[in-house]
């Protein structure tokens, strides 16, 4: 196995930074800025001083997975027998040419935080719309709400893939916002009337910055490095495959 260790204590001078958004900074103990604590360990202090946003710890510990999986695809993504390399015959939704590292990392990172059950809207850079992760019918696109769940994420999961023919670092973003609890799903509607319904949900995805509760990067270089904030401060983490 493998986990992500510290890269250092939260600077200093990340304390007087404000919050994301307008809840509550997190309380973190010593054992958070401690240089040699995982991720893991880490998120289990947070989620035990901070019982109200446990759920977050958990939604982590699938970025974390999605992390250490992408790092690999990326660092071998430019082998002969990769499936990484070329490209899609179609393009995202910005008008750019998918080569198959863009879909692979897409599908690695939806699958990891869908899997946690604790995202109510999931939204990828690489897409048009929010998507059902696992339909009934592969062909189709069904829009994914899950109404029972507490968080919305947005996520470019492989920005600057083009970077890796030249060797140059690759990352991954991600930012998490709060479910609105007025989004409200009648599965036995019809029509125009289905569509509104479904557009009211999918506005979390379009939620400002300042709404954020919170956020993190994954970079793909020398190391693998895990930067996250849940709301003040920052803390990073360097993937050890050793450990």
């Amino acid at each position: 196995g493998s986990s992500f260790s510290p890269t250092s204590s939260r600077n200093a001078f990340t304390r007087s930074l404000p919050t994301l958004s307008n809840h509550e900074a997190p309380i973190f103990d010593e054992v958070c800025d401690t240089t040699g604590v995982t991720l893991k360990r880490f998120l289990s202090e947070v989620a035990i001083l901070n019982p109200e946003i446990v759920e977050l710890t958990t939604l982590y510990g699938g970025i974390e997975t999605a992390c250490k999986a992408l790092s690999s695809v990326v660092r071998r993504s430019q082998l002969p027998s990769s499936e990484t390399l070329g490209y899609e015959s179609n393009n995202n939704v910005q008008g750019e040419d998918q080569n198959k590292l863009d879909v692979i990392s897409n599908r690695i990172l939806k699958r990891a935080l869908r899997f946690t059950g604790k995202l109510g809207v999931l939204a990828s850079e690489e897409e048009d719309t929010p998507i059902d992760l696992m339909p009934d019918n592969p062909k189709t696109q069904d829009i994914l709400i899950d109404e029972g769940e507490k968080y919305v994420a947005v996520f470019d999961p492989l920005d600057g893939s083009s970077n890796v023919d030249a060797g140059i670092p690759t990352g991954t973003i991600i930012g998490i916002y709060e479910h609105d609890e007025s989004c409200s799903i009648d599965y036995d509607c019809y029509g125009d009337d289905c569509t509104e319904q479904e557009a009211l949900c999918l506005a979390n995805t379009l939620q400002p910055g300042i709404n954020l509760v919170s956020a993190a990067y994954c970079l793909y270089s020398s190391s693998t490095f895990l930067v996250l904030t849940l709301g003040s401060g920052t803390y990073g983490f360097t993937l050890d495959e050793q450990i």
